[in-house]
């Protein structure tokens, strides 16, 4: 246990946000990538003066649609201009896109979407080249590096098997979210991203700030998890 030395609420700090959208070939099926950009649209109208965005899209490779910019008819333009692509690399997609924001000051995160499975996972799509050149584990160091929380959500039905490359992967998208801070979140149907996103926005609007002076001062490089009561 620690001493709070001071705590504030209702601080509007300004807050920086990556939208990392899939649009490889399977998210044509069920509105999938209509609904995406309905909900990345949504979240957009959401933003506050102060805050900030960037738009990242990826299938084989990773693309930077919109740099940062607090511009919201600017950002929904680029998110209504998506268009699908082919394979799934999304390990990329996650370390590109906390790259780009990783040199920004104040409250920053990256909110991946994704439908499929890294084609990184199958050994013929490695042998064609396709799929992340980096892997999950480079992913999330670079994300912990930066203290970039990454918010995850796996959009349509859940993999059965690694190898078909049929639906997507809940671990590794838990496991992206939870060791970097962040939060997995299942949406089944395109229908219910735009409440998640809006959910999403809301909860990253919300801020409170507790201080303390940790017993341990002594910087040592150490990851440490705090829980709060």
């Amino acid at each position: 246990p620690v001493e709070i030395t001071a705590f504030s609420a209702g601080i509007r700090s300004a807050i920086a946000t990556v939208l990392t959208i899939d649009r490889s070939s399977s998210m044509g099926v069920e509105g999938k990538l209509e609904g995406a950009k309905d909900a990345a649209a949504t979240f957009v109208g959401l933003m506050r003066e102060q805050d900030q965005a960037a738009l990242v899209t990826f299938d084989s490779t990773v693309v930077l649609l919109q740099p940062f910019t607090g511009d919201r008819r600017a950002l929904t333009t680029q998110i209504q201009a998506l268009g699908l692509g082919d394979c799934t690399a999304w390990y990329d997609a996650v370390y590109d896109s906390v790259e780009l924001i990783a040199p920004l000051e104040g409250r920053r995160s990256v909110i991946l979407l994704s439908d499929g499975i890294d084609c990184r996972q199958g050994l013929i799509q490695r042998f064609l080249g396709r799929g992340s050149t980096h892997t999950l584990d480079e992913a999330i160091g670079r994300a912990q590096s930066a203290g970039i929380p990454v918010y995850a959500i796996g959009l349509g039905k859940q993999a059965t098997d690694e190898v078909s490359n049929e639906g997507f992967d809940s671990v590794k998208l838990k496991r992206v979210a939870n060791d970097t801070g962040g939060k997995y979140t299942h949406a089944p149907t395109a229908a219910e991203l735009k409440e998640l996103y809006q959910s999403l926005s809301v909860a990253m609007q919300k801020e409170y700030i507790l201080t303390y002076r940790s017993p341990r001062p002594t910087y040592d490089g150490t990851r440490r998890d705090i829980a709060i009561t």
